[in-house]
């Protein structure tokens, strides 16, 4: 089971268990602080998949780096054509096109 953020995994990670299913936790925002009941629910995920860096190392628990990966959901501004960008944006938006 895919659980697309930390809230959601609290949620189903018991459950999924019980079914005997595995649980992957995605997070994309980091919780300052999570109790010792979040912290053991979120203990049951099979794996945590962090959208960053920084995610991965301010999480609110330690997690190994065995069910752990960081996978950027992000793209390289430096290889976007910003001009293209713009100009197809604005006419999909139906904003005036810049030159």
């Amino acid at each position: 089971m895919r659980c697309s953020d930390v809230v959601a995994a609290l949620d189903a990670a018991l459950g999924a268990r019980l079914a005997r299913l595995p649980v992957i936790c995605h997070v994309r925002t980091v919780p300052e602080h999570l109790s010792l009941r979040s912290r053991r629910l979120l203990r049951l995920a099979d794996h945590f998949v962090f959208v960053s860096l920084h995610a991965r190392e301010r999480f609110a628990m330690a997690v190994p780096d065995d069910p752990a990966a960081v996978i950027c959901d992000s793209l390289d501004a430096t290889r976007v054509d910003h001009a293209r960008a713009r100009k197809a944006n604005g006419g999909e938006l139906g904003r005036p096109k810049r030159a």
